[in-house]
């Protein structure tokens, strides 16, 4: 391959998101800077690739950080994130960004900001003809006539300085979602969908590169999920779901004209893959893919720089089986699965969130906080809603 100079800078939290990027590229040769949002979480910080870290409380202060600390060097670095409201911070300071730093996004400016939003990115995902469920936006003071149960409520983005009430909620009947928004911000905007009763679930995972070209690593085929709402066991394998269609894909990015990593998320039921969200950056599941193969953030660097990806493995080659081998064990909690079961799946998987041989104090550290995490995310999967409530009565 050949030799970059650039820095790479990883704008991020203290997780398991950004723990990926650093194996990722850091195992790659690169000295990658991670410029951390917030607090240490003793997770990507753990690791042996963390070897440049910058610590800072607001999305403000890393932006003053990067203006500040990066103004003379002869490449310019590049800026990764796997943060929804960090690349939106991005999108709406492109133009001053782009002088000095290789970023992704759209070409216009705020774009990418207005496509975030749950709400608009449906309606574009309608608009190049994939199968959206049936939608509309509410908030607390909605009217909720003529609307079909079960349904499934989701906030429309993240605001910055504020918690979500929730991730999403699965509202039974009237009662229920009223009682729901009964306990959310004046403010906030939530996108309404009829409720799929999913027989499988799918991230397809990829970047589109500067050439305009358009790489598929695979699939992340979900089949649990964790109290905190990330996938916690699954497939990762090279198949794309032949109710995907690639070309509609190709033409949603191309139409916003989009270059970087992404994934879209969709929903299987009764032979249509239902679009439920696109992520502008970069996915949680990378690392899996990253194991079975796929160096997407890699390939990204490389293309973005000007040179060239085709060398850089972008493709799964072997199908294998991912557990979250700290958080999937609350489906054993829930009895979703056996602990016999369990185990006979965590012994079966060949990728693990955070076990890594070549990288082992993040998963020693998780470990040892495994039975705090479980109730932790337990608790405020319950609770979270009315959590958020008496913060924000708190602040006020």
């Amino acid at each position: 391959m050949e030799n970059i100079t650039n820095k790479i800078i990883i704008w991020g939290i203290d997780g398991h998101n950004t723990l990926g990027l650093l194996r990722q590229l850091g195992s790659s040769g690169f000295d990658v800077v991670f410029l951390m949002l917030g607090k240490v979480q003793h997770c990507a910080t753990e690791s042996k690739y963390c070897k440049t870290l910058i610590q800072t409380n607001t999305i403000q202060e890393g932006y003053e950080y990067l203006l500040n600390h990066f103004s003379d060097e002869k490449e310019k670095p590049v800026i990764i994130t796997p943060g929804d409201e960090i690349i939106e911070y991005i999108d709406q300071h492109r133009q001053e960004l782009l002088l000095r730093f290789l970023i992704p996004g759209t070409s216009q400016s705020g774009l990418l900001t207005k496509l975030d939003s749950k709400i608009e990115m449906a309606q574009y995902a309608e608009k190049v003809g994939i199968d959206v469920p049936q939608s509309l936006t509410v908030n607390k003071g909605s009217m909720l006539d003529g609307i079909k149960y079960p349904c499934f409520l989701k906030p429309s983005r993240l605001k910055t300085g504020h918690k979500n009430e929730f991730k999403f909620r699965i509202c039974a009947n009237e009662k229920e979602l009223v009682d729901t928004l009964k306990y959310v911000r004046p403010d906030s905007e939530f996108l309404l969908q009829q409720y799929i009763p999913t027989e499988e679930e799918y991230v397809v995972y990829g970047c589109r590169m500067m050439d305009n070209q358009t790489v598929i690593a695979g699939t992340f085929i979900r089949q649990r999920f964790c109290d905190n709402g990330d996938s916690s066991y699954g497939l990762i394998t090279s198949k794309i779901p032949p109710t995907v269609s690639v070309e509609k894909i190709y033409k949603y990015l191309e139409d916003i004209d989009y270059h970087g990593l992404f994934s879209f998320e969709y929903g299987l039921f009764q032979n249509k893959a239902y679009f439920f969200e696109v992520n502008f950056r970069n996915d949680g599941t990378s690392q899996s893919f990253f194991k079975a193969g796929a160096n997407l953030p890699l390939a990204w660097v490389y293309s973005v720089t000007g040179h060239n990806y085709k060398s850089i493995g972008t493709k799964v080659i072997k199908d294998q089986f991912f557990i979250d081998e700290i958080c999937d064990y609350a489906c054993v909690i829930h009895k979703k699965v056996t602990r016999k079961q369990w185990i006979k799946e965590k012994d079966g998987a060949s990728i693990y969130k955070y076990y890594d041989e070549n990288d082992m104090a993040p998963y020693n550290v998780m470990k040892k906080q495994r039975f705090k995490k479980l109730y932790l995310d337990a608790f405020i999967k319950k609770y979270r809603l009315y959590i958020v409530y008496l913060m924000d009565k708190l602040k006020h």
